[in-house]
């Protein structure tokens, strides 16, 4: 059986169709070919020419989501490059599907591609509804320049007695100008439908936070830092692991110590720690001994 020679990878990503690159370990192009932005017919057709040894895609809208399919389904080394860093390193006014892919694989199989990271896909989800919720805070932000537009355009302004337009009482003063005889009819009417834009947009904003509420409440390291437990710690010269263990017994927290993932947990540390939250502390030795944190379930 012959022995599989290793291959790399580039792929400038579409929704609908997406150009491979496929080149050697020596950077000769094996294959080149537009598919179908489809995982399964991405890997048939690479899959021809050796064993995948990396994949790069510029990250983009859709590429996570690729990405994430590639690697979950098919075990594939995907990294996803920087677009705005691949084209200045590309230094080529060539702008096609093919060269993009081109560049991307070779840069990965030189291992000079500048890489993002691949979010998970709980993050990703996470992402989406901050986005949503943020959208709504500026939609709210704009209708509520519509209505003091609205105001200046016919001279009225707040009476004295209300500090800010935009509390419980300034809002009424507002419902009450939907009828008052100082306004057209036309924007009497006007400014009813903002206001009630206005409680909709709000009643949607409470909407999201609390789904965002539902979704970081099993989150391990939201629990952590909802701790409001206050420590003080002495370190002098300790290994980080050290310190950590005794951590995290006083506080009955379940930990585990992933090994390839923090190669620095015996480099020794010190600090001193007054009062500080168990967030804190953690965020402290982490930086000191470089380590990572990443919740592993409940």
């Amino acid at each position: 059986m012959c022995e599989r020679v290793p291959v790399f990878v580039g792929i400038d990503y579409a929704a609908q169709v997406s150009q491979v690159v496929v080149l050697d370990s020596d950077g000769h192009e094996l294959g080149t070919r537009r598919l179908v932005s489809e995982t399964a017919r991405l890997v048939a057709y690479a899959d021809r020419f050796g064993s995948v040894a990396g994949v790069a895609l510029e990250a983009c809208c859709g590429a996570a989501t690729l990405a994430d399919e590639l690697i979950q389904r098919y075990g594939w080394p995907v990294q996803l490059a920087h677009p705005g860093f691949v084209h200045r390193m590309k230094r080529n006014p060539d702008k096609t599907d093919y060269s993009d892919a081109r560049v991307l694989a070779d840069l990965r199989r030189v291992g000079c591609l500048p890489p993002v990271w691949l979010a998970p896909s709980a993050i990703r989800e996470l992402r989406r509804l901050t986005r949503g919720r943020q959208a709504l805070v500026e939609e709210a932000r704009r209708v509520k320049l519509r209505v003091r537009a609205l105001l200046r355009d016919h001279r009225l302004g707040k009476p004295e007695t209300i500090r800010r337009v935009w509390t419980q009482r300034g809002q009424a003063w507002l419902m009450e100008l939907t009828s008052d005889a100082r306004l057209p009819s036309e924007s009497q009417w006007l400014l009813g439908r903002h206001l009630n834009h206005l409680g909709y947009l709000a009643a949607e904003i409470r909407a999201y936070e609390q789904r965002l509420e539902q979704a970081v409440g099993d989150d391990p390291l939201e629990t952590l830092r909802a701790d409001e437990r206050t420590f003080s710690f002495q370190v002098q010269n300790q290994p980080a692991r050290t310190v950590l263990k005794t951590l995290f017994a006083a506080t009955q927290i379940p930990y585990e110590f992933d090994e390839n993932a923090n190669q620095q947990l015996d480099q020794l540390v010190s600090f001193s720690a007054t009062n500080q939250s168990l967030w804190q502390l953690v965020r402290l030795i982490n930086e000191k001994a470089s380590l990572k944190i990443e919740a592993a379930g409940n």
